[in-house]
């Protein structure tokens, strides 16, 4: 990819909850949603949809999420 070109905003998929616990069942260190997902989790619905997923970790266990993380690549 070229230095300064985003993909498309079609190219953009973004996960459900669901398939991020799926990827990070390996990992044993805390994390949570955070953001609009948080909010729709804790209404027990969704509310809307959603461009993005967002979650949090501690700042010691970055290294064990990246590499629980290392096969997703950005496509072009």
């Amino acid at each position: 990819m070229t230095e300064g070109c985003a993909p498309p905003d079609d190219a953009w998929a973004p996960w459900h909850p669901g398939q991020l616990a799926r990827r990070l069942v390996t990992v044993d260190r805390p994390w949570c949603i955070v953001g609009g997902w948080a909010l729709d989790l804790w209404h027990g619905y969704q509310t809307r949809d959603h461009d993005d997923l967002e979650f949090t970790i501690l700042r010691e266990d970055f290294g064990c999420f990246r590499r629980a993380l290392s096969a997703v690549r950005l496509r072009r």
